[in-house]
């Protein structure tokens, strides 16, 4: 580098690191622009990503070094150096936004992203890129394996507003699926049918502290908040990027809790007699006169604007459109807003029974 350069850059990082000059008089979208300034991705913008770019300032943008040419011209130049002091300090929310490769060789995780301008196409493995469970476990007899799994996102959403039902919502930056609903259910004798909730205290479905655990075919997916994935991120910010909708939009969690859905219990009795729960060893119970607690999907009622989120868990940040992952109820969406193509139909294979541990 030379020193005409080395000093151009050491005056631009001083506005950066002191000023902020080039990032903090303009006002930030909610997913522009910080993904590809993010070097090392660790989660934010910072000084440690300038002292990279600067290490190969003034060298062709090819090979090893295409990530720091950010304006695609061939060239590490001070263009370049002005679109990284844009993303300067922005929220690491924006890591994956853009396409992008997530390998790690300690968990096996191989996640491929193409953004072109019509698409977002997943190629994922399935493989998380932290630590589960310990699978099979007593209530899930399943091992985790890598897959095959594919998907194809729109770029530019469509809202619609028709909240459409959707088993498998979308898919976390790290390439495992969102499937919320179960496929263990309870039938009774009267006619009733409760489908079983993932997160409850009754029935023993082998969760690990991800909220997630394994079908049958090996896929290890979430049915609530990815906690591992979510403390990954290195930054204080509060919303945090953790996937894609079907239809297109982004998925965020708020670490504080600052979007609140909007369902709560039923408080009509249950009915229903002579009740038998799928899996293995089924024994006979009743649910009439017993209290919705969320044991049961059905336990639970969508309640317009007693909070933050509309039913299928989506709001508007900034002027634009967002789902949010949630630690109580739905926790994961249900349904979707957009247009989009069903990733699955029907109920999710079933972990070979749920294993009671009291009374429903």
């Amino acid at each position: 580098m030379s020193l005409g350069n080395a000093l151009k850059l050491m005056i631009a990082a001083v506005i950066v690191v002191l000023g902020n000059a080039l990032v903090l008089a303009q006002p930030q979208a909610l997913h522009k622009p910080a993904a590809t300034a993010d070097f090392n991705l660790d989660g934010q913008v910072e000084f440690s990503d300038f002292l990279l770019f600067a290490g190969v300032y003034g060298q062709p943008g090819t090979g090893n070094n295409g990530k720091f040419d950010l304006d695609n011209s061939g060239m590490i130049d001070f263009a370049d150096f002005l679109k990284f002091a844009a993303a300067y300090r922005q929220q690491a929310r924006s890591t994956y936004v853009d396409s992008y490769e997530l390998k790690d060789d300690a968990y096996g995780t191989l996640v491929s992203v193409i953004v072109d301008d019509a698409s977002r196409t997943i190629v994922t493995n399935s493989l998380p890129n932290h630590t589960t469970g310990v699978f099979p476990n007593d209530g899930n007899p399943n091992s985790i394996s890598a897959q095959s799994l594919r998907y194809e996102f729109p770029i530019a959403p469509t809202f619609t507003g028709n909240s459409t039902s959707a088993r498998e919502p979308g898919v976390a930056v790290n390439g495992v699926p969102y499937e919320p609903g179960t496929a263990e259910s309870v039938s009774c004798g009267t006619g009733e049918f409760f489908r079983i909730e993932a997160l409850q205290e009754v029935y023993n479905l082998g969760f690990d502290v991800n909220n997630a655990h394994v079908q049958p075919t090996g896929k290890y997916h979430y049915h609530g908040v990815p906690k591992l994935l979510v403390e990954a991120y290195a930054s204080d910010d509060d919303l945090k990027h953790v996937g894609f909708a079907a239809d297109g939009y982004l998925i965020y969690y708020s670490r504080s809790g600052a979007y609140q859905p909007s369902y709560l219990l039923s408080k009509t009795l249950r009915t229903g007699e002579n009740c038998v729960a799928s899996g293995p060893n089924p024994r006979i119970f009743n649910l009439a006169g017993t209290l919705p607690d969320g044991t049961y999907t059905s336990d639970w009622q969508y309640k317009e604007e007693i909070g933050d989120l509309d039913q299928c868990n989506g709001t508007s940040i900034d002027g634009q459109y967002v789902y949010i992952i949630t630690d109580g109820y739905p926790y994961i969406p249900r349904c979707l807003n957009g247009e989009f193509t069903h990733i699955s139909k029907g109920s999710p294979p079933p972990p070979r029974g749920p294993r009671p541990r009291g009374r429903p």
